[in-house]
């Protein structure tokens, strides 16, 4: 979470996740990465998942820290 901007999100209350294939292939970012690798059976339900997640969290009640748990603001 440190190196994407989601701390910066979640200071000022932005719901703030970040979504991964858990590295289901290899090589993954790299010059030999192909789209012939890719699992879309798995990545279709990936995306399922958080289009459900999503609207859970867009019909849902406002999301709330709990007490000690927002990360402190920068100054």
């Amino acid at each position: 979470m440190r190196r994407l901007r989601l701390p910066a999100l979640a200071r000022i209350g932005i719901p703030a996740h970040s979504l991964s294939s858990y590295n289901l292939q290899t090589p993954y970012h790299s010059p030999k990465e192909e789209a012939g690798i890719v699992n879309v059976e798995h990545m279709a339900e990936v995306i399922s998942a958080t289009a459900r997640a999503v609207r859970l969290l867009a019909d849902g009640p406002k999301p709330a820290w709990h007490p000690g748990g927002q990360p402190p603001a920068r100054r």
